[in-house]
């Protein structure tokens, strides 16, 4: 049987997954379409993460473990990925998530019909289990989204983008937080709007995070929103009037959140006294 393989270079960074890393593998090796390379990018794991993908092997894709010595975060990982990816496009999975098995044949159709598209996403569900995969129908409904868009709100999560490896953009490695929103700007502002496909091509697998936790990641995002609007400004892509706007506006996202947030603590603590 000849199996179906597009130049697709998959990146997937990997810090302490040795819970889900096999899941994520299995999910390309499982894709209809076989990307032609996968670039798993260990973050200096402490756990056993760099021997389960040593040991894995699916005789239908070729997996190359790079390993970083000091822990760099995800973008540099994602750009260590990149610059040795050979194929036309560059697809990004991270290690807890998954990829339904028709991701990469209906994107990578949608990318080579779109000929002067440089970035792709999709819809996507949020699992807490491995439950099959449900049928899905196949069909062209997307939306399109500019660069004003974008400073709205980030409309692509990386495990759902697809790339042309050629764009001169990468990921910014001094930033943890909405990193990967900066490149999505960035992309969009050079190369024109970015396309979102309405198909949930992708699980996201989201343990619990407690009201600390989430209280915390909140303020980091919004940090890192506020960091990506300057890196717009300093670059001159975004003007400071409208750079004014959009962080003003994100400030008031980020006080709802904060009070949603402890609007939700309160009620908890109400309900544990009654």
């Amino acid at each position: 049987m000849t199996v179906r393989c597009a130049p697709i270079s998959v990146i997937i960074p990997m810090f302490n997954s040795a819970g889900t890393i096999e899941r994520a593998l299995n999910s390309v090796a499982e894709q209809m379409l076989l990307p032609s390379e996968v670039f798993v990018v260990d973050d200096a794991s402490s756990d056993q993460s760099r021997e389960i993908v040593t040991r894995w092997h699916n005789p239908a894709i070729n997996v190359t473990l790079i390993e970083h010595s000091t822990n760099l975060g995800p973008s540099a990982s994602r750009n260590s990925g990149w610059v040795q990816a050979t194929g036309e496009f560059v697809a990004f999975l991270d290690a807890d998530d998954a990829w339904h098995p028709k991701k990469l044949s209906i994107q990578y159709r949608f990318m080579t019909e779109h000929e002067t598209l440089a970035i792709c996403g999709h819809s996507y569900d949020i699992y807490k289990d491995t439950s099959k995969w449900p049928q899905i129908e196949e069909t062209q409904n997307y939306k399109t989204f500019d660069f004003k868009d974008f400073l709205i709100r980030n409309r692509l999560s990386t495990p759902t983008v697809m790339v042309k490896r050629e764009i001169v953009d990468r990921f910014t490695e001094t930033q943890r937080y909405s990193e990967d929103y900066l490149l999505w700007l960035e992309i969009v502002k050079r190369y024109g709007h970015a396309c979102f496909l309405e198909l949930p091509l992708a699980r996201l697998f989201k343990p619990a995070v407690s009201r600390s936790g989430l209280t915390s990641r909140t303020t980091a995002m919004y940090q890192g929103e506020l960091s990506t609007m300057i890196s717009l400004f300093r670059s001159d892509h975004l003007g400071l009037w409208q750079m004014t706007i959009v962080i003003t506006w994100l400030t008031v996202k980020f006080v709802r959140r904060r009070i949603k947030i402890a609007l939700a603590k309160i009620l908890r603590i109400t309900n544990v006294a009654t």
